[in-house]
């Protein structure tokens, strides 16, 4: 897998630089290095995550919040400051062949600006899925055949995150109104039953990828409720939201699976 992506991003690189020799823009360079950098680390940190749960649920456990912060921890934040790293050392070097010493700041400060962004993306990303781990819990023991495997009031406040009276008990135990789908729901879902794992911005670029394509059809268009024009736009604006909507659509598509 990783000497795959070493090969792809080697040509990767090739490529930007025949382009920018073909523009005669040096500053092209320094952003489309930032770019591919950025779309190669993504890939590689989802397909750690990917092997990551795969290597735990090979040996019987389930994924919690401690798996998740321990992916993060242990796998992320190290793939991350390692890249960066790397990539800085790569850039100065090529200034010193190109002799233009300096030429890449601007890439190696716009990395450091973005890194930090993409950590904190996957950080909401796990906060989101441990979240919807405990709630699947806490209503699995909800509907525990005897009041005694029932969760205790602490036991809700303890996923809700404040401290709850017995009215607000009582209103987590009743079953909630099912909210209406947006018109892109089937399509999305469709998405995510090809492939569970895909990731929120390559989950974005394929359904704008689908808009473009059918500009009339309001099923590849993101939700009225978000006010954006494109799921990238929103992923920008605002990524919780792509990422609580990507975690429906798998939740989904797992119970049909069941």
């Amino acid at each position: 897998m990783v000497s795959a992506w070493n090969v792809r991003r080697s040509l990767e690189l090739t490529a930007l630089s025949n382009e920018t020799a073909r523009r005669g823009n040096s500053g092209y360079y320094n952003s489309g290095r930032v770019d591919l950098e950025l779309r190669d680390i993504e890939e590689r940190a989802q397909g750690l995550y990917r092997a990551c749960t795969e290597v735990w649920e090979a040996y019987g456990f389930r994924k919690s919040r401690p798996f998740l912060n321990a992916v993060i921890e242990h796998c992320l934040d190290p793939l991350l400051g390692t890249r960066q790293g790397s990539i800085q050392s790569e850039l100065l070097l090529r200034d010193v062949r190109i002799g233009r010493p300096g030429a890449s700041d601007s890439a190696i400060a716009a990395l450091a600006r973005k890194l930090p962004v993409l950590r904190s993306e996957w950080s909401t990303k796990f906060e989101i899925e441990a979240r919807d781990i405990e709630i699947r819990e806490l209503a699995t023991r909800l509907s525990a055949p005897t009041l005694d495997d029932k969760p205790s009031i602490d036991d809700v406040a303890s996923v809700v995150g404040n401290s709850v009276t017995e009215a607000d008990h009582r209103a987590v135990t009743r079953k909630r109104r099912s909210r209406e789908k947006p018109a892109c729901y089937e399509t999305a879902l469709n998405v995510v039953r090809s492939d569970k794992d895909i990731a929120p911005l390559a989950f974005c670029k394929k359904m704008d990828s689908k808009a473009a394509q059918y500009p009339a059809e309001p099923k590849y268009k993101p939700p009225s409720s978000w006010r954006a024009d494109t799921f990238f736009i929103q992923h920008r604006k605002r990524p919780n939201t792509v990422s609580s909507f990507l975690s429906r659509l798998r939740r989904k598509a797992c119970e049909e699976a069941l």
